[in-house]
């Protein structure tokens, strides 16, 4: 977002110039791969004004302080949702930030100060789902909103496989999959709209495909805008590959003309909303990490540069480390972790409510019932929520834990027995030691900005989830004299920077924080850099007993 030298960021800044110049939308509906709702039903934002979303880690603390100034559309959201229903597509309204999908690009493309856009900006979700066609269908349902003046715009990338960037160690030389799907894709954009569809479908069946997209949901944003394009034709404005990933960004439809053109009474150009902008690969939060990767390995390269190379030399040795740890943990098979030696299945169909489909290794039927009675009595019946089958509640966090690959189930095995919601700081101690004494372990999670989930550890198969998001997340206090914050179980980086920016106090005190600010402040695992999300592995209660 920052790098303004990047080819990119040009890029954006030109095509932002001919949004707000020659287009000149009347709103903007936008969709991202960092939302997704469900299989079947979508999500949209309803809401006149939303905050951001900072869904991202590892940076320094003013990139949680930006800003993007913008408006909602409440009739716009309700033109949608009629659209929608008319189609036949399951749809809901929703209050929920702008994530960093769409701030962080429309920070470029329409920058506050120097191109700034007016009018609402509505964002829906895309469907949890593989599925090219179910999106390219959303597409279509939505294509008469052009005609009202709305573009459409989507983001995602056109290549987008960070486990290879790591395993490369940062190099930006293009894998060869980058290279073909790149061209693939440019290829599926721009064919005969009668042919597109059909086209776009063989995208998801190529063998270089999973390579490209281990996952699907940056990819399909641009089915969206095909099927939103009908008859008019799909164009490559511009693209770049670097390493395993790739920049691209496309059109739909003519420009009006700047002269000359057909105009009606106010002076907007007629066929202004023929033009939907698929801007892709506008993740510049990721080219940071890139950009470090190629720092760290010149370190080791020019290491007689520094005084301090024998500290470079380490740090740098050290990510790269961390980098291939990384690596390995993500290529695991489909959960990202392994989970033979980890869960015992127990039964598709336990025999008691009060035993789930999976337990921790060392854990039988037995204890984990008595662990139930247990927790029970700190917290109260029904609390802790028991797995027995892929259930509704908590609908919201398991959503989040299958975004960040921590999912609630592999297949059909279940990786997380039972989730805790945690009312107070009794409970929070309660809960943690009676875990501990039971050897099983601990997810813990908060939120931040409209239910964010976030967590302090990586998930380990089997582990009980601590849900400290709705009433243990705040920052209690502050001791300016030993220079300590007073938080609750569940406070992020964030949530602490941010109380400490509202006392005034963010000059007087510096937040000694993790790389990863969204990240919860107290966790229970081994160790933080700037490739894992977790914490370090002391508790400190507030009682002030220290827990490992």
């Amino acid at each position: 977002m920052y790098d303004t030298s990047h080819p990119a960021y040009t890029r954006l800044t030109t095509l932002g110039r001919e949004i707000t110049s020659t287009i000149k939308p009347k709103a903007i509906l936008v969709l991202s791969a960092h939302w997704e709702g469900t299989a079947t039903t979508l999500s949209i934002n309803t809401a006149p004004s939303t905050p951001l979303i900072y869904d991202f880690g590892g940076f320094p603390s003013h990139y949680y302080r930006a800003k993007y100034p913008h408006t909602g559309s409440p009739q716009l959201a309700q033109s949608a949702l009629r659209l929608l229903a008319d189609a036949g597509i399951p749809a809901k309204p929703a209050t929920r930030g702008l994530d960093h999908g769409v701030w962080v690009p429309f920070s470029i493309l329409f920058n506050p100060e120097t191109n700034p856009v007016s009018v609402p900006i509505v964002q829906l979700s895309l469907f949890d789902s593989d599925s090219g066609d179910a999106h390219y269908t959303l597409g279509e349902a939505l294509a008469p909103l052009r005609d009202e003046g709305v573009l459409i715009i989507v983001s995602g990338q056109a290549v987008h496989n960070l486990p290879d960037f790591f395993a490369s160690r940062g190099s930006l030389k293009p894998r060869d999959y980058a290279l073909t799907f790149d061209e693939a894709l440019k290829e599926a954009v721009e064919a005969e709209p009668a042919e597109r569809k059909g086209k776009m479908g063989e995208l998801l069946k190529r063998s270089d495909a999973r390579k490209a997209h281990p996952t699907f949901e940056h990819l399909l944003p641009v089915f969206v805008g095909a099927g939103a394009a009908g008859k008019d034709k799909g164009v490559r404005l511009w693209t770049m590959c670097e390493g395993s990933v790739s920049w691209g960004m496309f059109r739909f439809g003519d420009l009006p003309e700047e002269n000359g053109g057909e105009v009606d009474e106010k002076g907007a150009a007629k066929d202004c909303t023929k033009s939907i902008i698929l801007s892709y690969a506008i993740d510049l939060v990721d080219l940071t990490y890139y950009i470090c990767l190629e720092l760290l390995m010149l370190t080791v390269k020019f290491e007689k540069l520094f005084e301090s190379k024998r500290i470079m030399h380490y740090r740098a040795a050290e990510y790269m480390g961390r980098a291939e740890k990384l690596n390995s943990y993500i290529q695991t098979p489909a959960t990202g972790a392994p989970t033979k030696n980890e869960l015992r299945i127990i039964s598709r169909s336990p025999p008691s409510s009060r035993i789930p489909l999976g337990l921790p290794q060392i854990t039988s039927t037995k204890r984990f019932e008595d662990y139930i009675v247990q927790a029970e009595n700190i917290c109260g019946a029904n609390n802790p929520k028991i797995f027995t089958k892929a259930e509704e509640a908590y609908k919201n966090l398991l959503s989040a834990l299958n975004m960040l690959n921590l999912n609630i189930s592999d297949g059909d095995n279940p990786l997380i027995p039972a989730i805790v919601r945690l009312c107070k700081a009794s409970e929070a101690e309660g809960i943690v030691r009676l875990c501990n004494n039971f050897e099983i372990p601990i997810l813990s999670f908060s939120n931040m900005v409209d239910g964010d989930y976030r967590s302090a550890i990586p998930r380990v198969t089997g582990s009980i989830v601590l849900d400290c998001g709705r009433y243990m997340n705040k920052a209690l206090g502050v001791n300016e004299p030993g220079g300590y914050v007073v938080a609750e179980p569940g406070a992020t980086y964030v949530g602490i920077d941010q109380y400490l920016v509202n006392k005034k106090l963010d000059q007087k005190l510096e937040l000694n924080r993790s790389e990863h600010m969204v990240v919860l402040a107290l966790g229970n695992i081994a160790e933080s850099n700037m490739f894992t999300l977790y914490c370090g592995r002391g508790i400190i209660l507030l009682n002030g007993d220290l827990l490992k």
